[in-house]
This record gives structure tokens, C-alpha cells and sequence, in this order.
């Protein structure tokens, strides 16, 4: 009898115990979204690669989370799991104008910059570290803690 009451408080104990400790964090990754060019209707040139009066109104979906690219900042998308390959889709004016799947590994690291090319209308998504020293913006979105999201030198 003494030895099930031992073997009670033990398990009582443990079980407080592991209640108290925190389970390991799981690491995430974020992607940042460059601001995208407010448009004007001038003609649209090498010189001019915003022109044309375009729509620049566009959403960007990560699994099922979206968020609308800015024209004032960048913005995050956070919480990915690094271990997912995931489907980007990019919205223009509420239809589908690019997709493409990825997963962290593959592209180098778990903070990646997705940035608009305005003269051809593409997207691309690199590694944060690839990004060229001294560009940055600061980061809008729901996990200011990434602080700065660094980018290609010749966006905006």
C-alpha cells in the first residue's frame, strides 16, 4: 500500500511538473512582401515601369492566409511552417495572375523577401540574407518582431 502511495505522489508530481515546463518552441518562417508602386498614368517605359495607369492592387495567399501588398510599406506573412512545401498565389484585382509552390529549405532560409518587378509584371522570392546591404523598409503586418525585411537594391 505504502509503495502505491509513493508511486502516486510521483506521478502527481511529474505530471505537475511537465504541466509547468513550456513545450520546445516550433520555429516558423516568414515571408516579407515589398511595397508594390503606387500607379500614374503617364506611358509606360523603361523610365517609367509604374506607368500605364495599371492596377497595382494585389493580394498576396500563402496557404490560407492572404494579405494585401502595400504601396506604403512591406508587409509579412508569418507563421509558415518550414517543414511545408507551400502554394503561393498572387491576386491581381481579385484574380489569379501568378502561382508557384515553395518550401524554406529549398530557398535558402526561413526569412524570404517576395518583390515585385513593375516593367514586367513578375514576382520573385529570395532568401532575406541574398538581399543587398543598406535597402530596407519596415515591416507592417501581425509579427513586428522581424523588424526589417531586407530586399533587392533596385526595387522601389
Amino acid at each position: 500500500m505504502m509503495k502505491l502511495q509513493i508511486v502516486a505522489i510521483c506521478l502527481i508530481f511529474t505530471g505537475a511538473a511537465q504541466a509547468q515546463s513550456k513545450p520546445p518552441a516550433t520555429e516558423t518562417g516568414v515571408v516579407c512582401v515589398s511595397a508594390v508602386p503606387k500607379p500614374n498614368s503617364e506611358p509606360i517605359s523603361l523610365g517609367n515601369p509604374d506607368g500605364g495607369g495599371r492596377s497595382f492592387n494585389y493580394v498576396i495567399q500563402i496557404a490560407s492566409r492572404k494579405i494585401a501588398a502595400s504601396t506604403e510599406r512591406t508587409v509579412a506573412i508569418d507563421g509558415l511552417s518550414l517543414n511545408k512545401t507551400h502554394l503561393v498565389k498572387i491576386l491581381r484585382d481579385g484574380k489569379v495572375v501568378e502561382s508557384f509552390r515553395f518550401n524554406f529549405a529549398k530557398e535558402g532560409g526561413n526569412h524570404l523577401c517576395l518583390w515585385y518587378k513593375s516593367l514586367y509584371e513578375t514576382w520573385s522570392l529570395w532568401p532575406a540574407k541574398s538581399s543587398k546591404a543598406g535597402t530596407s523598409q519596415k515591416v507592417a503586418g501581425p509579427s513586428l518582431e522581424y523588424g526589417i525585411c531586407l530586399h533587392n537594391s533596385h526595387i522601389q
